[in-house]
């Protein structure tokens, strides 16, 4: 089989979401995979009876928050080989946004798919021996967020962007009165890290999974 070129592994995953005045949340989550991301997603759950889905699914959204609720979800034919692999999920979540007198607090909501989400291949401090990551891909979060007209943002993730010979990141920010996007993306530029430059790698995805890179302020 021909090899997948780096452009051509991607998983893209895009929230829809609106945050009404109490901080509940609803909207929809979609994943669409391609490359080596397709086959990973193909693979888990082409056999999967509707049971197996509901529960999958269900857990999936559980990992968002606690007491996030699965409305509906919807799945491509995974036994079309010539259609990329899309998930959507419809969401509702209860108190999402912590609101307190003054201020409310918004952290993004984590990509709830294993398989689509971004692969933590440097957890630890320093290493000895490579680093099989096992592909090179694209990983891409992209938040649509409507939030309350009482509320103006404080704070958001800035826009970054950096890269090495090993991984990129990059990530957009954009406001528009109650209307905040933002993207984030991950390159895997090679399915082996040598330990020599493991951290490298290691302060790439640092750099992008910082905590303040995954929230956002509100004022009243």
């Amino acid at each position: 089989t021909p090899d997948v070129l780096l452009d051509e592994n991607r998983a893209e995953n895009i929230f829809r979401m609106t945050m009404d005045k109490n901080g509940d949340l609803t909207g929809t989550f979609v994943t669409e995979c391609q490359g080596v991301f397709d086959q990973v997603v193909r693979k888990y759950l082409k056999d999967m009876k509707k049971r197996e889905f509901n529960m999958h699914f269900q857990q999936a959204v559980s990992s968002i928050c606690e007491g996030a609720v699965i409305e509906e979800y919807k799945v491509s034919d995974l036994k079309q080989l010539d259609v990329p692999a899309k998930i959507e999920l419809s969401i509702t979540a209860q108190d999402y946004g912590v609101i307190q007198e003054d201020i409310a607090l918004f952290y993004l909501p984590p990509i709830p798919l294993i398989a689509t989400g971004f692969q933590n291949y440097t957890q630890l401090p320093a290493i000895k021996y490579p680093v099989n990551v096992n592909h090179e891909g694209i990983v891409s979060y992209r938040l649509e967020f409507n939030f309350p007209g009482n509320l103006k943002i404080g704070y958001f993730p800035p826009d970054d962007e950096a890269q090495n010979e090993w991984a990129a990141t990059r990530r957009t920010s954009t406001i528009n009165n109650d209307y905040l996007t933002i993207d984030i993306e991950f390159t895997y530029k090679t399915p082996v890290i040598p330990p020599e430059h493991y951290s490298q790698a290691k302060d790439l995805y640092t750099r992008m999974s910082q905590p303040q890179n995954w929230m956002v302020i509100f004022e009243r």
